[in-house]
């Protein structure tokens, strides 16, 4: 089967791009929120510091427009001389020849800035995406971190898991010290969703424990920093 990138990889890459200059546009996709957050988080951050007018919308938020959105696209600038327009959980309004999609590329083909599309559900194949492409955009694509052996590797040691070794290298960035062996039993006691995850070694790590991995209960991510 095909191996997924490394959604830790996947961020880094886009940051090497931004780092480079902003690109005509990226597709940010995929199911692990955690990495996908920080990815927009960054070009947010990228499209400040190069002057960017940024317009922001998300169609899953309640005060959604899709007008709004129409009026970013098709209009000029206000405030610099491109706009950096970020359109999140779109993707029912991103099909083939629908009239979002085609102001997405015309925006593209009028090089008037970068568009940034960010959905859990976003299709490689989507027209909006395979537009910006043609345009020099960019995919990136946010899997989440394989929390058992891979199926290429079904043997392999379960403290060698992304999920792991992810546990290990973030607690160390927030302060804290685990074995791979502690971090395991973190994952098992607390589960998978990386956001839940970071809490808790933000919480052990406040704590100031060495070791931040001994012998827990079980429970939300929040029990076990507590009993840790």
């Amino acid at each position: 089967m095909a191996r997924e990138p490394d959604p830790r990889e996947e961020l880094g890459r886009l940051e090497r791009t931004l780092g480079r200059g902003f690109p005509a546009g990226c597709a940010l996709r995929g199911p692990e929120s955690y990495f996908r957050d920080r990815a927009l988080r960054a070009v947010k951050t990228a499209a400040r510091a190069a002057g960017l007018e940024l317009c922001l919308h998300d169609a899953a938020g309640g005060d959604f427009e899709l007008t709004r959105l129409f009026d970013d696209l098709l209009s000029s600038a206000l405030f610099a001389e491109r706009r950096c327009v970020v359109i999140e959980n779109a993707e029912e309004h991103l099909k083939k020849d629908a009239p979002l999609t085609r102001a997405v590329r015309s925006f593209l083909e009028g090089r008037r800035g970068t568009v940034v599309l960010s959905s859990r559900s976003l299709r490689a194949d989507n027209s909006a995406v395979a537009a910006l492409a043609q345009a020099g955009g960019e995919l990136y694509s946010f899997r989440k971190l394989y929390d058992a052996p891979p199926p290429w590797q079904p043997a392999a040691d379960p403290r060698q898991t992304e999920l792991v070794g992810w546990i290990v290298s973030r607690g160390r960035e927030l302060g804290g010290k685990l074995t791979p062996e502690r971090a395991l039993m973190l994952s098992k006691r607390a589960g998978s969703e990386l956001e839940a995850l970071e809490g808790a070694l933000g919480a052990l790590a406040l704590g100031g424990g060495e070791d931040l991995g001994g012998e827990v209960g079980g429970g939300s991510p929040f029990q076990v920093a507590e009993e840790l």
